[in-house]
């Protein structure tokens, strides 16, 4: 048996990817090292959503190809989005890798690490499932055990002109939700107390089964298992966020007054060229039906600046949009073109431009995320701590995603990781994050 180390990039539901495979091979009797130095074998699961994550692979191929000419017999495996979509790219960029192995790594990957191992050589992208596969014999969490991933959905059926994800990861396929909910009893047995829910659309939830709207019952059912205490919701898309659904989550005892709902722009000229469903408009209202039926609610969303054809009057469109909704949080991208996404062929903006657009919207949430962070002193949260140092412990709020929100530090004590405290919140520390004291 080998010693495999693993570099997993990329988001949430490419970690969740590693997981599984990682569970396969140990369901083989190979030892995961998180030491590459110490590996026969490296796998890196790469993201190729955009150029700047393909950048950071090949950063991590090339380290690992550098760690191979001191150690010959190491083994490098390419997996991942990247591998999926580019493979010619990639062998001739690092022709000296000894494998590359498309998506849904976890199937099969035992045989590949086989074959490797052995002397042979990989190169295999085959096209993606036509129906959710199910990892056997489980995964490995990577994450810490009070929280994890829970994926229920695989692929994408929107067509938004921009994104790569479809030609990647293929047509949406849903997860049956006897093995959602089977998994996630397994993780409370484990000490999960946190879920959270992630997948390419997590609204387009049973679509492909014929059941559009399974998510609500997936909630419901999630909402009965004893040792879950939040559930997170994240990767919505904001014409499939019904009423049903806002009123699911509100009258759940666990489910977080927390979404994740990226609208990508707010110009109705722009989203239509985004091939995005929905206007303006229409997210002002849904945003206004969130709000009053959970008035605690954090609304997090994303927003991409100069994408082709933005003109001035768009881009203040987008800027005055959300200076009006004050999202909690917000997260801005510069349009990336992706080869053989339409909007690559669109007239582009120039890339000082994009870096003016993103800079002045990066600010001005910036702004709004303090104000909305200072104003919560004097109210107590629940908070799920994760960090213990001798000054305190650091954990999060509902209102706090695991790596990509805030924190909160706590003081006047020192709860263990994985404990549910209350904590008095006395100021912000800056736009993201915030500090309290324990309430004893």
């Amino acid at each position: 048996m080998a010693r495999i180390g693993f570099i997993s990039l990329g988001c949430e539901k490419n970690t969740y990817d590693t997981e599984c495979a990682i569970g396969a091979l140990l369901s083989e009797g190979h030892e995961i090292t998180g030491d590459p130095s110490e590996a026969d074998c490296v796998i890196i699961n790469t993201c190729g959503f955009i150029e700047p994550a393909r950048e950071e692979a090949r950063e991590n191929i090339r380290d690992m190809l550098l760690l191979k000419k001191d150690r010959p017999s190491l083994k490098v495996l390419i997996t991942g989005c990247y591998a999926q979509k580019y493979l010619r790219e990639l062998e001739e960029l690092f022709p000296e890798a000894d494998g590359i192995l498309g998506i849904e790594l976890q199937h099969g990957i035992g045989a590949a690490i086989d074959r490797l191992l052995s002397g042979g050589r990989l190169r295999e992208v085959r096209q993606p499932s036509s129906v959710w596969r199910e990892p056997e014999p489980g995964r490995c969490s990577l994450t810490p055990f009070w929280t994890g991933n829970l994926k229920i959905t695989e692929g994408c059926n929107n067509r938004c002109s921009y994104c790569a994800i479809p030609s990647i990861r293929g047509s949406l396929r849903s997860r049956p939700i006897e093995s959602a909910v089977a998994e996630a009893r397994s993780m409370a047995v484990q000490g999960t107390k946190e879920l959270v829910i992630i997948g390419q659309d997590t609204t387009a939830y049973g679509k492909d089964l014929g059941e559009p709207g399974l998510i609500c019952r997936l909630i419901e059912e999630l909402s009965d298992i004893d040792g879950i205490c939040w559930i997170r919701l994240m990767y919505t898309y904001p014409d499939e966020i019904t009423d049903r659904l806002i009123e699911t989550i509100a009258a759940s005892p666990v489910a977080l007054p927390y979404i994740d709902m990226p609208l990508q722009h707010a110009s109705d000229a722009v989203l239509r060229r985004m091939n995005r469903r929905g206007t303006a408009e229409s997210c002002r209202q849904l945003i206004g039906r969130l709000r009053r039926a959970m008035p605690d609610i954090c609304l997090r969303t994303t927003f991409i600046a100069g994408f082709p054809g933005e003109t001035d009057e768009e881009y203040r469109e987008l800027l005055d949009f959300a200076a009006e909704m004050r999202f909690d949080r917000a997260g801005f991208f510069a349009y990336s073109p992706e080869p053989g996404t339409p909007a690559r062929d669109m007239e582009q903006v120039p890339e000082e431009v994009k870096k003016e657009r993103l800079a002045g919207l990066a600010l001005q949430q910036e702004r709004i995320s303090l104000t909305k962070n200072s104003a919560l002193a004097g109210r107590e949260l629940q908070v799920l701590t994760e960090v213990r140092d001798r000054r305190g412990s650091v954990g999060r709020c509902y209102r706090d995603a695991p790596e990509v929100d805030g924190v909160v530090y706590i003081r006047g004590g020192r709860p263990a990781p994985g404990e549910m405290v209350r904590v008095r919140i006395t100021g912000a520390v800056n736009a993201n994050d915030l500090q309290g004291t324990l309430i004893k």
